[in-house]
């Protein structure tokens, strides 16, 4: 039960992550730019 309810909210941090992670990727190369 507990799993079931930990999956989306881990699913949800790592697109969360990714998300920062390539934001930060692209705001870093449009400072380079």
């Amino acid at each position: 039960m507990s799993i079931y309810l930990f999956c989306p909210i881990f699913i949800s941090s790592l697109s969360c992550l990714i998300f920062l992670c390539f934001y930060d990727i692209t705001s870093s190369h449009i400072i380079l730019l």
